[in-house]
């Protein structure tokens, strides 16, 4: 019988390591293929313990039952034996697993990166040159059992990939035109509150909508995050938010461009916040986004977010700081992945982050400490992150704030839309305002 303590917890790949993938196969000039392996539960490694079951119908006999070798579907531990046995298969054939995602594997020549591999529950994401296809894949594909493999353009959990002249590119169109459709709504005033049956809608179409929020549309980031506040009192109106969420979803189709990004590399971040502006009129909306930046002003999303302000503020500065923080956070670690997976040092990698506060900006850039004790110590801890870390903290005016639409509501995405779908950052010499506002804190 089954043992319930067993462990089942199996690494599953974070959100915004995908993009990496397609970011370092299309600054390669590497097509990315996609392996479907065929049972993979049961070609994991083999269980340590004694698991009896009774056979299938048709093995049926009387008094019998199986003594497994393997582990099979609905066990606790099927998928990890599953990621035991391929990261035991990469690793003999020289790849190196991240340090900081365990479904994401290197393979390198000389020093010289020549493959990446990511795991996607029983498939596997790769790209590399040829010697990684001879040496690596070709080897895998003779230890499992692998039904189809794709490549260049194939669509995988909704999620549309395709080699272009120009880079790579992302999409869920096909996925929002099947499968997000406005809701038929009863009738009654704005401000009516929602039955039993209305709630869980409420809560399936802002699902829906954030898998393409979190996957390829950040435009919408912030409507989720208004609609998420109402999961317990909701209202017709928030209902009609969906409905029009998934219009704008529809009537806008959105294809992320990852470019050939060459020179030397840096991460551009964007971070913004709101004061007080979510619906319960204490919360702080806030969001950022980073991207991978090269020569000539090429650049890609690397990931996003969009939030609640992790705790209650009593300013608009406070808010920023915040903000900021998390960011930078996320941009270290998108940093430390890449570099890791590259082959270089994290610190060859400059992070330039860009805000609109004035106020925050020049209490960064100050010797001077602020009368708020807290945002007193969330300042410090930016400095010291930034001193660090060769991060430059600039100011942009409010208008070259694309992560703007991030935070609030009715914000015009454009510009940010315009930088992920043409593979262009926005010109920084445009947001400099300034020599004095370019030093880097030390």
């Amino acid at each position: 019988a089954e043992v319930p303590g067993e462990q089942a917890y199996v690494p599953v790949q974070k959100a915004d390591v995908p993009v990496q993938l397609l970011t370092i196969a299309a600054s390669k000039g590497w097509l990315i293929k996609s392996d479907d392996v065929k049972n993979a539960y049961l070609q994991g490694e083999q269980i340590d313990r004694e698991v009896y079951m009774e056979p299938p119908v048709e093995a049926r006999r009387p008094g019998m039952v199986w003594l497994l070798r393997k582990a099979v579907y609905g066990m606790n531990d099927a998928g990890r034996r599953w990621y035991f046995k391929v990261e035991k298969v990469l690793t003999s054939l020289g790849c190196k697993k991240s340090l900081y995602d365990h479904c994401l594997f290197s393979y390198r020549v000389g020093g010289e990166l020549a493959g990446i591999i990511l795991l996607w529950v029983d498939d596997i994401f790769y790209a590399g040159n040829q010697q990684f296809q001879k040496q690596v894949m070709t080897k895998v594909a003779e230890e499992f059992l692998v039904g189809k493999t794709e490549e260049g353009a194939f669509t995988y959990i909704g999620l549309n990939i395709k080699s272009t002249s120009d880079g790579i590119t992302l999409d869920q169109i096909d996925y929002i035109k099947d499968r997000l459709e406005p809701a038929v709504l009863k009738g009654g005033d704005n401000s009516r509150p929602l039955d039993k049956e209305e709630m869980t809608l409420l809560r399936r179409q802002t699902g829906k909508i954030n898998w393409a929020a979190s996957q390829t549309r950040p435009d919408l980031s912030y409507t989720v995050v208004e609609l998420s506040t109402k999961f317990k009192n909701g209202s017709l109106e928030d209902l009609k938010k969906t409905n029009k969420a998934i219009t704008r979803l529809t009537s806008t189709p959105t294809k992320l461009l990852f470019p050939k990004i060459t020179g030397g590399l840096k991460i551009v971040v964007y971070s913004d916040a709101a004061f007080q502006n979510l619906p319960d009129q204490i919360s702080s909306g806030r969001g950022h986004i980073v991207m991978l930046a090269g020569h000539g002003g090429r650049g890609a999303p690397l990931g996003w977010a969009s939030n609640k302000v992790r705790r209650v503020v009593s300013s608009t500065v406070a808010a920023e700081a915040l903000s900021l923080q998390m960011a930078l956070s996320h941009a270290v670690y998108l940093r430390a992945v890449l570099a890791e997976t590259l082959g270089v040092d994290e610190l060859a990698i400059p992070i330039h982050s860009y805000i609109d506060s004035n106020n925050l900006h020049q209490a960064i850039n100050s010797t001077k400490f602020v009368e708020d004790k807290r945002l007193r110590l969330d300042i410090a801890q930016i400095q010291e992150c930034v001193a660090e870390q060769k991060i430059t903290v600039r100011w942009v005016g409010a208008a070259d704030m694309i992560a703007d639409c991030l935070t609030k509501r009715g914000v015009k995405a454009d510009a940010l839309l315009d930088v992920i779908t043409s593979g262009f950052l926005p010109r920084e010499d445009e947001k400099k305002k300034g020599g004095e506002d370019e030093r880097r804190v030390v």
